[in-house]
């Protein structure tokens, strides 16, 4: 190898290093509200409290304020289910941590209208979660 590989091959590595440390510089994030969509589609109640537990761990790390940013999680999947008022005992924990979470306005949960009908599911059979159905 010659000196002008070598010399090449030093700046790159100095530019990337101090590229990554820049990343994660509070000069490289931006200060505009948090405004994320997860389109959600599991099966498993415990999958289900996956996705809860990472909106609100996203909504503590970000502070995020709600009356600029929001979290929506749009169920599309077979948990859909989980929220009707018919399977409210059976998956109870999930559909209070549900409602606790979304009650702040931060986390924003949605229902596709489209998963329901596939499942067979009555729109109107929501009252105790305070989903909406999009």
């Amino acid at each position: 190898m010659n000196k002008g590989t070598i010399h090449r091959t030093s700046i790159v590595m100095l530019f990337g290093t101090l590229f990554v440390l820049l990343a994660t510089t509070p000069f490289a994030t931006d200060k505009g509200p948090l405004k994320v969509v997860y389109d959600v589609a599991v099966n498993t109640p415990e999958a289900v409290d996956n996705v809860l537990a990472r909106a609100s761990h996203l909504s503590n790390l970000t502070g995020a304020d709600p009356l600029e940013g929001s979290i929506v999680l749009v169920l599309r999947g077979n948990e859909v289910s989980f929220f009707t008022d018919d399977n409210y005992a059976a998956y109870k924990a999930i559909v209070d941590r549900a409602k606790s979470l979304s009650t702040g306005g931060i986390i924003m949960i949605r229902m596709s209208e489209l998963a329901l009908k596939v499942r067979g599911i009555d729109t109107n059979r929501f009252s105790r979660v305070g989903a909406n159905r999009r």
